[in-house]
């Protein structure tokens, strides 16, 4: 057997050992994927503050005063111009 295989073979593998890239197709896929990541985590964090900004700002307040009384049905009814139901 080939002493580096043989090597390869008794020695643990560690995750350091597997991520690495062993070509130059693998180190050019392994920056792509730096640089995708990168992209993607800048999206993330953009859009996670812009639902944190208008979660904060534009949520409900709570009602200090009393709301001032609604119309009822009925009155809604007697203006309402088509024919009337008894």
């Amino acid at each position: 057997m080939n002493p580096s295989i043989s090597d390869a073979l008794t020695r643990p593998f560690t995750p350091a050992q597997i991520f690495a890239p062993a070509s130059t197709q693998a180190r050019s896929i392994f920056e792509l994927s730096i640089f995708v990541l990168i992209i993607a985590a800048a999206i993330f964090v953009v859009v996670f503050g812009l639902v944190k900004y208008v979660a904060v700002n534009y949520r409900r307040k709570r009602a200090t005063t009393v709301a001032s009384p609604r119309r009822s049905t009925e009155a809604r009814r007697s203006s309402w111009p088509g024919p009337s139901h008894p």
